[in-house]
């Protein structure tokens, strides 16, 4: 799946560009994507969130990935840049529960 979309994303004019993608929903998904591929390297994570020029893009990045893995990404919470964003980070990382692994991701 993670192909794909990032074959979508270079399918689409942009060479690898999600930014020149015109459709906000594949653009945002794109950012996504290519995000997720470094999650393991907090600096890359952190200067490819820096690169992209839209604020609102970047809070939504960083909101996406902390909610999704809260254990290894809460750190994104503390760049958040919108009210909104940073209630909902303070809502996910103020949740232990969702920074616990899932039963079936334990070893």
């Amino acid at each position: 799946m993670i192909i794909a979309l990032l074959l979508a994303c270079f399918s689409s004019g942009s060479n690898g560009d999600c930014s020149s993608i015109d459709d906000g929903v594949q653009r945002e998904e794109c950012f996504f994507q290519e995000a997720s591929l470094l999650e393991g390297d907090r600096g890359a994570l952190s200067d490819y969130i820096q690169r992209i020029e839209d604020p609102s893009s970047q809070d939504l990045l960083r909101l996406r990935l902390a909610v999704r893995d809260p254990s290894k990404n809460q750190w994104l919470c503390d760049d958040v840049s919108t009210r909104s964003a940073q209630d909902r980070c303070r809502q996910v990382v103020g949740r232990p529960h969702l920074r616990q692994k899932k039963r079936e991701d334990r070893p």
